[in-house]
């Protein structure tokens, strides 16, 4: 093999070792995060999911059905930006993310923290539960082992995105 061809598969295997080390919860996370806030499509959203999360996702569609046969539900306008706040690693198989979200239209915005929980289900990662944090200045804390937890971690490196629909 010439200097050229070595050189071109090596980069050919680091480009796929770089690729494979991607972080897979935060990446399914990630995907969820599109499909749900910022495209809202819970139909979309719900490949994502398992257990609770995808169940909360059938009922939100069947709720919505009607409104979006006649053109109720709408985007237009609407930006929304997200950040990776915190991890925590619960188990080999399970892991919490908090994300900030900010949702900006009109020339306002306001800002939601989101918790997922996320498992392992044979070589991928789905959501399993999310939900919308309480401000932890103002509420007191939630209990209950089904929510996504808000648990004092090591914040994660920040992940950003913006979709405009």
């Amino acid at each position: 093999m010439t200097d050229a061809g070595r050189a071109g598969a090596l980069a050919l295997a680091l480009a796929a070792l770089a690729a494979g080390c991607q972080n897979a919860p935060e990446r399914a996370a990630t995907r969820f995060l599109n499909r749900y806030f910022v495209e809202a499509d819970q139909e979309a959203a719900l490949a994502y999911t398992t257990g609770l999360a995808a169940a909360r996702l059938r009922r939100e569609i069947d709720d919505t059905r009607e409104a979006r046969a006649v053109g109720g539900v709408t985007t237009d306008g609407r930006r929304v930006f997200y950040e990776l706040v915190r991890r925590t690693d619960v188990s080999p198989e399970r892991i919490d993310l908090v994300y900030r979200l900010e949702v900006a239209s009109g020339g306002s915005s306001y800002f939601r923290d989101v918790g997922l929980s996320l498992e392992r289900s044979a070589d991928e990662w789905l959501v399993a539960n999310f939900a919308e944090l309480p401000d932890e200045s103002s509420a007191p804390a939630e209990t209950g082992a089904t929510s996504p937890a808000p648990a004092t971690a090591v914040p994660a490196p920040a992940a950003t995105a913006a979709v405009t629909p």
